[in-house]
């Protein structure tokens, strides 16, 4: 089930309080900081924004975006 619409302009990051990104991974539909760089999974729509679920969120992702 993907995250709604809704949630994802009313979500904030638990750390810095900045706008999440969602996305997809081989792991499955995230949502990432991109001023923090976590990430957290989404299970049944639901992000699941606790502690035990953050991981790290890569800068570059392979896609050809350049950088420092």
């Amino acid at each position: 089930m993907p995250l709604s619409p809704l949630l994802t302009e009313v979500l904030g990051c638990p750390r810095c309080k900045g706008a999440l990104k969602v996305h997809d991974s081989e792991a499955g539909p995230q949502v990432h900081c991109p001023v923090c760089q976590r990430a957290w999974p989404i299970e049944d729509g639901i992000p699941q924004m606790v502690p035990e679920r953050e991981s790290p969120w890569p800068r570059s992702s392979g896609l050809g975006s350049g950088g420092a």
